[in-house]
C-alpha cells in the first residue's frame, strides 16, 4: 500500500512495479460466475432514485466494481465508465453508474439520429430479464427511457446514472441470485449500435 489509502504498489516477479487503484485490486481478488462477471457483496444502504448521488456514498467497495479510466472509444468523457455500484432492499436492486464526466447528450455516428445512449441488463434466476435504454433525445431536449419491462426508473446525476429495478415478480422458489448486471454507453449509428465502453459486469448472490 502507498502513502495514499487508496493506492496500492504492486511487485511483478520480474523487479517491475505498478500502482493500482483499490478496486482494481480487489476485481482481481474476486470471483467470477459463468458469464465472467465478477461477485459483489449488495449494499443495504437506502437508496432514493432522484438524480442526486450522495446517498451512495455509503456504498462501499465491496458493493462495487471499478472500470479503468480512459479505455472508451472516442474522446467524449461521458462515455467513459469507472465503475458500478449496487445496492438491494427488500425486491428492488439499485445499480449507479460512475462515468468520468456528466452523462453526455451528443456521442454519436455521422447521420446518427440519436445523442448519448445507455443501455442497462439486468439477468437472473426464474427468467428475471430486464432490458432499458436511456438516451437523450436532441427532438424533446431530454431523457428518455425506452424498456419493453416493467419496474425499472433511471435519473441522471451530475457523474453517473442511477437505476432502481423491481425484481419482485421473479423472487420465489429457486430464486438464488443475480448473475448479470451491466450498463454500457453506446453509440448508435442508422444501421447498429455499439458499445463505447465494455464495462464489466457484475453478479451477486442473495
Amino acid at each position: 500500500r502507498t502513502s495514499d489509502p487508496e493506492l496500492f504498489l504492486i511487485l511483478a516477479s520480474d523487479g517491475s512495479a505498478q500502482i493500482f487503484g483499490e478496486q482494481e485490486v480487489c476485481n482481481n481478488d474476486r470471483p467470477r460466475n459463468d458469464q465472467n462477471c465478477l461477485l459483489v457483496e449488495a449494499s443495504t444502504a437506502p437508496i432514493t432514485i432522484d438524480g442526486n448521488l450522495d446517498d451512495w456514498s455509503s456504498v462501499g467497495p465491496e458493493a462495487s466494481i471499478s472500470d479503468p479510466a480512459g479505455d472508451h472509444d472516442g474522446d467524449d468523457p461521458g462515455a467513459d465508465v469507472l465503475g458500478t455500484r449496487i445496492a438491494y432492499s427488500g425486491s428492488v436492486v439499485y445499480v449507479l453508474t460512475e462515468l468520468a464526466a456528466a452523462p453526455s447528450t451528443s456521442f454519436q455516428n455521422a447521420g446518427s439520429p440519436n445523442g448519448g445512449s445507455y443501455r442497462l441488463v439486468v439477468q437472473g434466476y426464474n427468467g428475471l430479464s430486464v432490458e432499458g435504454t436511456l438516451f437523450y433525445s436532441p427532438t424533446s431536449e431530454s431523457w428518455e427511457l425506452l424498456t419493453f419491462t416493467g419496474g425499472l426508473e433511471v435519473e441522471v446525476g451530475p457523474t453517473g446514472i442511477e437505476w432502481s429495478i423491481d425484481i419482485s415478480s421473479y423472487l420465489g422458489e429457486g430464486f438464488e441470485s443475480l448473475d448479470f448486471i451491466m450498463v454500457e454507453p453506446r453509440d448508435c449509428s442508422v444501421a447498429s449500435c455499439g458499445a463505447l465502453d465494455d464495462a464489466e459486469c457484475a453478479y451477486f448472490d442473495l
